[in-house]
């Protein structure tokens, strides 16, 4: 039982990873099992129109973690630099106003224990470097579990086809983030605490347990966007084990709102629950994340705040990321304006308070980015939308792109030579919107004379929309050097021990089309794989015509499993 009521309010931010925004049962999406969210959704105010300001993972964070875009914080897409120390952060703020403050899961920071104000950080990574950066592995190593590789699921092959975790869901990293937010609670209930708690899932690789792999199987699932031809069984499979990495997040924030409910917080907490950014999911036959479109722009966000919040209300205006902050202080009785003074922001925080019935920013319209201003593999795109049309303009060739949701919300249609005048009045009002926007909250330098600078990278719209490749050929590492064989023999092991013997996940058993099993064996092959470990991670062989004569010249370490076609 709970000893004493600590005068201000808790704050816990529940995060996921990569979570679309029509992922929850109770809002959009009643196939979803998400009976903790549902009970969030009733409990609280679930906003139906919200966006992650940046669609990528390091600048989604950062705009949550300093409530400011990236030409404040200096990471317009992923990227490992250091947080400029001039940036507000919202535990740095809460610090110094008396609150003890805890990242717990997915972070990101560079460097990896920057604390950028916390004062607790129980840190579970994609790709840890050491043992001692992350107390999931080191969790690991006292369960006796040290030995496993790749234990949030293989990278390096496979990144988005179905596999099977090699944890129980007793260890699992979605289990972990959830017990270890429970202890700081729970040891933290006397005084006001501030706690984001971060999941790795549904990123990819949907690495599920086996108690929640086939929680979708067999259910009749939402259409994907702008799919031409059938579903590839392989595509299914990946989409149910994402939709069960959702349950089994859900699972876990289940168990932390009974931790609030058993020491008697429930009502001086805040809870707000979002994800970074979306996730494609096949629709305009795209996969991945950082692009403008619906999947990967908009977010899952509830917010419960008894005695502030309506239960079971619906907002229809627009949020994003950059409100996160604005509302934390909000709870916290902490002036966000003088906050702004402080730190010499000319134009304060773009987000506001979620709290408030009448909001101090323009929800009628959102805005949001990512990329930078330079010939790079990530070149810069902005979004700006209102009810009916969305616009983007993308800065690689200065290119634009301009739909009408109300009557295309899969944004199959660019409408942006229709000559009617509806569709060029909505372009040149949107556009203009864009321009102040971009001037004010955009990257130094990407408006000169009142138009957009151009960058030059490609000249056709639709190589913009596959930015990111549908399946995971661009996930396969560019091995660096020759292909020795104790570098071959060495990536044998660790398969060895990441898949024990079995294909990747229990029903990964497909069989893919002679033409698609071709492709993959040619870059497998070009990396130096060979074919025993070929057919071990993908369950199948390449076709016979496929298999170059050569092979065991180019790497004679493959000469026998080659010769045995």
């Amino acid at each position: 039982m709970k000893i004493s009521t600590p005068s201000r309010p808790n704050i816990l931010l529940l995060t996921a990873d990569q979570q679309r925004y029509d992922t929850i049962g109770a809002v959009n999406a009643p196939f979803m099992l998400t009976p903790n969210l549902d009970r969030l959704v009733n409990e609280g105010c679930v906003w139906r129109r919200a966006y992650t300001p940046n669609p990528i993972c390091v600048s989604a964070r950062h705009n949550i973690l300093t409530g400011l875009p990236a030409r404040y914080h200096g990471m317009p897409h992923n990227a490992h630099r250091p947080l400029p120390l001039t940036v507000p952060t919202l535990p740095r703020i809460l610090g110094a106003n008396g609150y003890t403050t805890a990242a717990i899961g997915k972070m990101h920071f560079y460097p990896v224990r920057a604390h950028h104000g916390f004062n607790t950080m129980r840190l579970m990574e994609e790709i840890p470097t050491h043992v001692e950066d992350d107390e999931y592995l080191q969790y690991l190593r006292s369960v006796g579990l040290d030995q496993l590789l790749q234990i949030h699921g293989s990278r390096v092959l496979g990144y988005q086809l179905p596999q099977r975790s090699i944890m129980p869901e007793k260890h699992h990293g979605s289990t972990w983030v959830a017990r270890e937010t429970c202890r700081f609670i729970e040891s933290n209930q006397n005084r006001p605490w501030f706690a984001w708690a971060r999941w790795i899932a549904p990123h990819p690789p949907a690495n599920v347990p086996d108690t929640f792999a086939d929680l979708y199987s067999g259910v009749a699932l939402p259409e994907i966007r702008g799919l031409e031809g059938e579903e590839r069984p392989e595509a299914r499979r990946f989409r149910e084990l994402y939709y069960a990495a959702i349950s089994l997040v859900d699972k876990g924030i289940g168990m932390v709102l009974d931790k609030l409910d058993q020491l008697g917080l429930a009502d001086n907490t805040l809870v707000i629950y979002c994800s970074d950014h979306g996730e494609m999911l096949g629709d305009l036959g795209l996969m991945q994340k950082q692009l403008p479109y619906e999947g990967s722009v908009r977010v899952p966000l509830i917010v419960r705040f008894p005695g502030r919040i309506q239960p079971g209300t619906n907002r229809d205006a627009f949020a994003d990321l950059n409100d996160i902050l604005p509302t934390a202080l909000d709870a916290a009785d902490i002036n966000v304006s003088e906050v702004a003074c402080r730190h010499n922001l000319e134009h304060g925080f773009p987000g506001d308070s979620l709290l408030r019935l009448h909001s101090l920013k323009d929800r009628s319209i959102q805005y949001c980015e990512f990329g930078d201003l330079t010939e790079s593999q990530a070149p810069r795109w902005i979004m700006i939308r209102n009810d009916q049309w969305k616009y983007i303009h993308w800065f690689g060739g200065g290119l634009d792109s301009l739909f009408d949701l109300s009557h295309d919300p899969y944004e199959l249609c660019n409408l942006i030579n229709n000559p009617a005048e509806e569709v060029q009045h909505a372009y040149r009002k949107l556009r203009e919107h864009a321009l102040q926007y971009e001037l004010v909250w955009g990257l130094k330098g990407a408006v000169c004379n009142g138009e957009f600078i151009a960058i030059p990278f490609r000249t056709n719209i639709e190589a913009h929309r596959m930015v990111v490749p549908r399946w995971s050929l661009s996930q396969w590492p560019a091995f660096p050097g020759s292909y020795s064989s104790t570098h071959i023999d060495q990536l044998k092991r660790e398969f060895d021990k990441v898949i024990k013997n079995e294909p990747l996940g229990a029903d990964a058993r497909v069989q893919l089309e002679d033409l698609e099993r071709s492709e993959w064996w040619r870059h497998w092959e070009e990396r130096g794989g060979d074919m025993d470990s070929f057919r071990r991670i993908f369950y199948c062989s390449p076709p016979p015509s496929a298999v170059n004569a050569n092979a065991s010249e180019r790497h004679p370490q493959n000469q026998i499993a080659c010769s045995s076609i």
